[in-house]
Order: C-alpha cells, then sequence, then structure tokens
C-alpha cells in the first residue's frame, strides 16, 4: 500500500484527502516512480473540479509533473535502471495519478533527471516546458531572427517560452502586468509591455511568431500585429471569429495540446542543468496538503509554481 491524495467526487479544494491506495506495478515498457515531488498545474484543479481531463472512476488521483527515483522496471525497458532520477509528465491527458508516493508510467515518457537539477525545479518543469517547446519549435517552426511575441511572459509557458525563444536568437517582446516586468526583463526580452488595451496595437508590430494565452479580445489585438505568413500558437481553444481574422491576414493559427515527449523533455533537462532555463518556484508543502496547494494555484497570477514535497 501507499499513501496518494484522492478525490471521492469532484468539487472545490475540500475534495482532496490523504488516503492509503494499492502501489501500482509497472507494466511492460513502464517503470516504477518513488515519487519525491510532484508539481500542482492549474489543470490539476480544473480536473479536480470537474472541468479538466475525464476521470471515469472514483476514487480518482489528479497530477501529472513529477520527479522521483525509479523502483521497478517492466518488461522491455532498457532506457533506465532501478535508483535512477527521472521526471515527466506522463500519460497526459490521461489522467497520471501523480499525487502519490508510487507512480507507475511508460519509460518513454520521462528523461533522466540532471544531477545539477533540484527535484523542486524538476517538478514544476515538464508541463509548461513542453507546452513552451511545442509552441514554439513543435508547431511554431521558430528560426533565429525572428520576432516573437509571448502574451503572459509572466506566467507558467510564458516565462520558459521568454527564455527558449531568447536561447534561440529571436527578438522577443513580453506582456505581462507591471509587477512583473523586471522579472520578464530578467529573463532576456528585449521588450517588455502591459497588458492594457491598445498597448499591444501601439508598442507591437510585424511579429513572426505569437503565444496567446488568453483568447477572446487578446487574440484579436494579437492578430493586428502579425505580419502576413506570421504563426499564433494559441493555448485557448477554437476561436472561430479571430480565427478568421487571421486567415483573412495570411496568419496561421495553431492550437497547442501539449503530449509527454521523452525527447523533448531530454532537451528542457539539458537546458535545466546548464542553467540556460530557469523555471521560477514559489515553494513546497507536503503531499497532505495538497486541497492548500490547489488554492493557491487556482487564485495565482503571475510567476512562481507551487510543488508538493512528497517525502515530508
Amino acid at each position: 500500500m501507499m499513501q496518494a491524495v484522492i478525490m471521492n467526487r469532484f468539487g472545490g479544494a475540500d475534495v482532496l484527502h490523504l488516503a492509503e491506495r494499492p502501489k501500482p506495478e509497472p507494466k511492460p515498457g513502464e517503470v516504477l516512480i518513488r515519487t519525491r515531488c510532484v508539481g500542482v498545474n492549474y489543470i490539476d484543479a480544473l480536473t479536480r473540479a470537474g472541468n479538466g481531463v475525464p476521470v471515469e472512476s472514483f476514487p480518482a488521483i489528479v497530477g501529472w509533473d513529477l520527479v522521483g527515483a525509479v523502483a521497478a522496471i517492466g518488461a522491455g525497458v532498457t532506457r533506465f535502471r532501478v535508483g535512477d532520477a527521472v521526471f515527466g509528465m506522463p500519460r497526459f491527458p490521461r489522467l497520471a495519478e501523480a499525487y502519490a508516493e508510487y507512480v507507475s508510467a511508460p519509460a518513454h515518457e520521462l528523461a533522466l533527471k540532471p544531477a545539477a537539477v533540484d527535484d523542486t525545479t524538476a517538478a514544476s518543469a515538464p508541463m509548461i516546458g513542453l507546452t513552451a517547446w511545442l509552441a514554439l519549435f513543435t508547431q511554431g517552426d521558430l528560426r533565429a531572427g525572428q520576432r516573437v511575441f509571448v502574451h503572459g511572459a509572466s506566467g507558467g509557458v510564458g516565462h520558459v517560452a521568454v527564455q527558449l525563444a531568447r536561447e534561440a536568437g529571436a527578438e522577443v517582446i513580453g506582456a505581462a502586468s507591471a509587477a512583473h516586468h523586471d522579472f520578464v526583463a530578467s529573463l532576456g526580452a528585449n521588450l517588455v509591455i502591459d497588458y492594457a488595451d491598445g498597448t499591444i496595437e501601439r508598442a507591437v508590430r510585424d511579429v513572426d511568431l505569437a503565444i496567446d494565452h488568453r483568447g477572446g479580445d487578446d487574440f484579436v489585438r494579437i492578430v493586428s500585429v502579425m505580419r502576413p505568413g506570421g504563426v499564433i500558437a494559441t493555448l485557448k481553444g477554437a476561436d472561430p471569429t479571430g480565427e478568421a481574422l487571421a486567415r483573412e491576414k495570411g496568419v496561421r493559427v495553431e492550437r497547442v495540446f501539449v503530449l509527454p515527449n521523452g525527447e523533448a523533455l531530454e532537451k528542457i533537462a539539458d537546458r535545466l542543468a546548464t542553467g540556460r532555463l530557469q523555471v521560477a518556484v514559489s515553494g513546497a508543502i507536503p503531499l497532505a496538503e495538497a486541497s492548500a496547494a490547489h488554492a493557491v494555484v487556482e487564485k495565482a497570477r503571475g510567476r512562481g509554481r507551487i510543488v508538493l514535497d512528497v517525502t515530508r
């Protein structure tokens, strides 16, 4: 048996509670991870409330971002050995059941955690890192010398995207609230502007690649500053009106839906290990306090990831 944070129904943060659950066994192609830290994402809270990833039965365990040590190996796995420190975002968008002392996960969806990277950072990085990577490189086709606009540049995906784009040789413009301008500038943004209505149109033009995390009116504003042939990578759902305006201007719209990717995760791990990528972490609390973490995530604005420490 193991300790895990479960929920028996959808609801507020108070539906989460610690309970004993059977320890999973790794299937062929999987490893069993003795979890050390789990990152808390907004999708965790949405899923808990019944508005996120589908939950087929209860009791259910949420959570995806994790770091831990390989405790057992399923048949056919040669990539890892028992004792290896690994991290990742397994199974998304299916439940990974990461809020637990042990988690089974497909080996190809994980990466080795570099010794130079602490557990809280590693547990904070997979979902936001893979989303930013997908938006910039896989779907955005980013190339050196291009102009990139990052909406929500101080947020989880945004602050990673600013750093990755700058390292790739792009000119980066970030939008954030005034309180976070210095932070975004410290990440390497060439220009930081406000969210305020009209600011984007006045301060930005000829954008090659934009990351949109808000949709709606802000998506329309972004379309207005794109160059023909540019790309908007949106983290929001379909927007027929905005996408029609984009097509009229010759702008391609890519909807970004993150999936596990061990190969891309290795590239993120290398950047974390060498200091070329920093992840803002606000702190770690015990696994048993997952409900408090969800309350924070649902109200949070701006930077700072929160992590559950499974060892406490």
